[in-house]
């Protein structure tokens, strides 16, 4: 066949040119780190090739209930809210196991360019996780953005995540999180980096999601970010210890985030403090859960809670229930290994006082609206803690109490649940009647 014209062929050569000058273009702007992560397997100062470093020489894997000395150089127990993140390299998790524990999770969606291949395995599992077990969650993606192009697309990367999964911003508890720690982006100026950052956050709240945070280690920090423009809450802290206990200065960083007391985790420079990737939790297979603690501070995890809310726990080496007004300690004994079971009732601001007492011998807490009876376990050796809150009338809603004759600590249990009440009546314990009144609903 004969062409008359040659018109289609410059045409396609045109094109050709331009497809190939838009290549070079984005090359221009695209890192060999952006061009290499594919296999997912991070490198870091935490890993190598996907695998903790650490793993086999730390000094054990440990319950978090075993970090409770955390604050032992605090008179405030502000730093006690517990969560956990968490990606694939936690297989598959079992959420209402781990509920008893973890106060909030910060959820990986995958890591570096927009593609569904570098999706987090198990993000939708987690996502499902947390809705269906009521727990408060973040979110963040592994960076591998080493300029601002990048950061972008890293930021679609997120949206289209969140949007698979119908998240919106009024859902999400803690803010979206960058996670800067591959070493394929390290050695960058730091105007770079908060070049990078300014990217990430920008193209996220130009579509809604305000709340913008980054993760690092404390020296990427020091080193690094030093030139990005952010509040203490939204950042996110890593810094380990081989004792899982920290004093203060240890970190070598006093002028640094972490300098000093950790009395409070935002006077220090950050919202959470990553600190530890060695723990073991219910519900999660193996012992590389990565743990942290947060600033209860944080407008994000204050709750919704009513004025008077009573917070109920659960001690599981002892059998105690244990009851307080306070939310500063229902979250304090969560970091030392009580299970969280969330309210209990509400009580009024006035009225009959419930008197709290404590069994030294025991170890055990009793309430009561009778003053003979405080009186007489003070004279048997009990401690009297103050009223603890107030009892309604008889028009509130009843509080019955159970004993449990075979329990030598936690022996009595305050519910305003008749089905509790009548099944624990069922397995041995005596219904001892209506305790106090909560506040009407």
């Amino acid at each position: 066949m004969t062409r008359t014209s040659n018109a289609p062929i410059i045409h396609g050569i045109k094109a050709t040119l331009v497809v190939v000058a838009l290549a070079f273009a984005f090359a221009a702007t695209t890192s060999t780190a952006w061009a290499s992560q594919e296999d997912g397997l991070e490198n870091s100062w935490r890993y190598s090739d996907g695998e903790l470093i650490g793993a086999s020489d730390d000094d054990g894997a440990f319950d978090v209930g075993e970090v409770s000395g955390l604050t032992a150089q605090s008179t405030s127990p502000d730093l006690v809210k517990f969560g956990i993140d968490v990606s694939h390299h936690q297989k598959t998790i079992d959420w209402a196991q781990a509920k008893s524990r973890v106060r909030y999770a910060i959820v990986r969606c995958g890591w570096g360019r927009n593609t569904s291949a570098q999706d987090d395995r198990q993000w939708a599992n987690n996502i499902r996780g947390v809705r269906q077990n009521d727990i408060p969650f973040g979110v963040y993606i592994y960076s591998y953005a080493t300029n601002a192009t990048e950061a972008r697309d890293e930021a679609q990367h997120v949206l289209r995540q969140l949007r698979e999964q119908g998240i919106t911003y009024e859902e999400l508890s803690l803010p979206i999180y960058l996670d800067m720690e591959d070493n394929s982006t390290n050695g960058l100026s730091r105007s770079t980096y908060a070049e990078i950052v300014d990217a990430f956050r920008n193209e996220l709240q130009s579509n809604g999601y305000w709340e913008v945070g980054v993760y690092a280690s404390c020296s990427w920090w020091a080193d690094n970010l030093s030139e990005i423009d952010m509040g203490s809450d939204w950042m996110w802290i890593a810094r380990y210890y081989s004792s899982k206990y920290y004093t203060p200065g240890q970190d070598g960083y006093s002028t640094t985030p972490f300098g000093g007391k950790f009395s409070s985790l935002a006077s220090n420079g950050c919202g959470i403090w990553q600190y530890s990737s060695m723990a073991q939790l219910p519900g999660i297979p193996g012992n590389t859960t990565d743990v942290n603690v947060a600033d209860l501070n944080m407008r994000f995890l204050q709750g919704n809670y009513a004025s008077g809310t009573m917070f109920r726990l659960y001690n599981p080496n002892s059998g105690e229930h244990f009851y307080t007004a306070s939310q500063h300690e229902a979250e304090f004994l969560t970091l030392a290994g009580w299970n969280w079971e969330d309210k209990g009732w509400v009580a009024p601001t006035s009225g009959s006082a419930v008197y709290r007492l404590y069994n030294p011998n025991g170890g055990d807490h009793h309430y009561t609206l009778s003053a003979e009876e405080k009186n007489h376990l003070v004279s048997l050796g009990w401690r009297y803690e103050g009223v603890g809150w107030y009892s309604a009338g008889e028009s509130g809603v009843p509080l019955y109490r159970q004993y449990n004759p075979n329990a030598k600590s936690g022996s009595h249990n305050f519910t305003t649940s008749t089905s509790e009440r009548d099944s624990l009546v069922k397995l041995g314990w005596r219904d001892e009647g209506i305790a106090w009144y909560a506040k009407a609903k």
